[in-house]
């Protein structure tokens, strides 16, 4: 089952701020290319965890976190609902900065495998816990 554990968006001044619920809603900008970032439950806790923390453990903020999603079955241009919204996968990963503190030796970066990125094609409300599909579950 893939369902919603955390949904943030940021306040007027920029702060992150965490809701129970929120309406996604189209880009006004005529070909958006992302409107949401989305990170896995296993991504959220590496990021919080991981011994060596880059430039975006610090900074890097998802809009959603999911559990029980399977990235390796995701695409770009992959349709997903969110709650009542319906989303499109735009991209995968996260470009990481050449001298990021994560890259040096033989450490791998969360971002760039438990991350993507989609826009919005369909408008809807999301709640805390709604499930995401297709279920695309290991």
């Amino acid at each position: 089952m893939v369902i919603i554990k955390g949904i943030y968006r940021k306040d007027v001044v920029g702060n992150w701020i965490e809701h129970k619920e929120v309406f996604l809603q189209l880009s006004n900008e005529r070909k958006p290319k992302d409107n949401i970032s989305i990170i896995t439950s296993m991504g959220y806790h590496k990021l919080r965890n991981d011994e060596v923390k880059g430039f975006c453990h610090q900074k890097f903020k998802a809009n959603f976190i999911i559990e029980g999603l399977c990235t390796s079955k995701i695409t770009s241009g992959s349709l997903l609902t969110v709650g009542e919204a319906l989303v499109e996968v735009s991209t995968i990963g996260k470009t990481c900065h050449k001298e990021c503190p994560v890259l040096t030796g033989n450490n791998s970066c969360a971002l760039g495998k438990y991350i993507f990125f989609a826009k919005v094609i369909q408008s809807g409300k999301v709640k805390y816990q709604d499930f995401v599909s297709p279920c695309i579950s290991d």
